[in-house]
């Protein structure tokens, strides 16, 4: 992305970010204007749920203070 906004400047493009409030969570996008007109980017990254092992600790923890949880994913 760096270097995207990087060559973009370089050429005389600005890039323009904007956050707004959709269902109660901030939501930022970020544009390149190019000659007057925004061209949206958009990052996504692909997660995986993998199933967590609790380490020892974790579970020593939750047996002093049953109210605490360990997360079942990383």
């Amino acid at each position: 992305m760096h270097a995207l906004l990087t060559e973009a400047e370089s050429r005389g493009y600005t890039a323009e970010t904007q956050t707004d409030l959709q269902r109660g969570e901030a939501v930022h996008t970020l544009a390149i204007v190019i000659r007057g007109r925004a061209f949206p980017l958009v990052l996504t990254e692909r997660t995986a749920k993998v199933p967590r092992e609790p380490t020892p600790q974790e579970l020593r923890r939750q047996e002093h203070s049953p109210w605490t949880r360990v997360p079942k994913y990383d």
